[in-house]
């Protein structure tokens, strides 16, 4: 069977909902629709519901978001995301690593929506410790970029960061960070928050940043963390300098691990994450390990991957 002339992309997170035209060829966007609805939502607005009432729920949300979408036709729709969580769509088990990039085996399953479009759902990846669904997609439409590599490690940046590692055409294992939602809990619910302030508009405080990065990197997290309270006291510490103090602090950490000779790494991000991991980088790896994905790449590879796995359905 031959690949479709377009598909419909969907992109549903926890936060958030996407959907896109696209032509299955060169990744054309044609059309776009997004709605701050995630799952989550959806779910906590009948969460008493069983399992394939909000299959129907949610099947019926997509066919009817997938109407307003110009040209939608009857296209194909392929699903990535949190939409195969326990929360979602249908809850699919995870696929396990390795994840070989000439032969994906993600688990992914074939759905029909109320209106007799057909669907690929796609699962997310675990380890022993570990559970990601989403990053998979982008990661695979990302190989292409890392193929000339024997190894290094693609970094996600985000409010759960990860960091896969790849090796020999694989991705052979990952680690979730807490990084960005950890700085909103120290920002907004700790006692920090008082020696804090939002930078207004686009500032940026690159030496407060880099001051923190080479913070965490000599002493760690914890040990630092009450430093962001000790510079508004004794030093008089500007509230916004605090502010990429404490970001550079939790990034440092997070990235502390990466100081190895000859580390190559991979990054792919939007702002502000692009810049801010970059500079951290910088620090800890040096500029000739650093290899950025810019923002539209890290869109394209969304879709490179679902494509992906809409041949791996199409081709049975």
């Amino acid at each position: 069977m031959k690949l479709p002339t377009h598909f419909i992309s969907c992109d549903w997170g926890t936060t958030n909902f996407r959907l896109r035209l696209v032509t299955t060829d060169n990744l054309e966007i044609l059309a776009e629709q997004t709605v701050g609805e995630g799952v989550k939502a959806l779910f906590l607005a009948r969460p008493d519901s069983s399992s394939a009432e909000r299959e129907r729920y949610l099947a019926t949300y997509l066919a009817e978001r997938i109407r307003a979408l110009p040209g939608a036709a009857e296209h194909p729709v392929v699903i990535s995301g949190m939409a195969s969580s326990n929360i979602g769509l249908r809850e699919l088990p995870y696929a396990t690593l390795p994840l070989t990039l000439d032969h994906p085996d993600l688990e992914w399953e074939a759905l029909t929506l109320p209106d007799n479009r057909p669907a690929v759902l796609i699962s997310g990846v675990r380890d022993a410790l570990d559970v990601m669904r989403g990053e998979e997609t982008q990661a695979l439409g990302l190989a292409g970029g890392l193929a000339g590599y024997d190894r290094g490690v693609l970094l996600l940046p985000g409010t759960h960061s990860k960091h896969l590692q790849y090796e020999t055409g694989a991705f052979t294992a990952f680690t979730t960070y807490l990084t960005g939602e950890l700085f909103a809990l120290l920002t907004e619910h700790s006692l920090l928050r008082q020696a804090i302030c939002k930078p207004p508009g686009g500032a940026f405080r690159a030496e407060a940043f880099q001051e923190g990065v080479r913070a965490a990197v000599d002493q760690g997290l914890t040990a630092r963390l009450f430093t962001v309270r000790a510079r508004q006291l004794l030093s008089h510490s500007d509230p916004t300098d605090n502010f990429f103090f404490l970001s550079g602090l939790l990034i440092g950490d997070e990235l502390r691990s990466l100081h190895r000779p000859g580390s190559q790494v991979f990054l792919a991000a939007g702002e502000p994450f692009l810049t801010l991991y970059r500079l951290a980088l910088e620090e800890i790896v040096g500029l000739a390990c650093i290899h950025c994905f810019s923002e539209p790449a890290l869109d394209a590879a969304l879709l490179a991957g679902q494509r992906t796995m809409l041949a791996a359905y199409v081709n049975g």
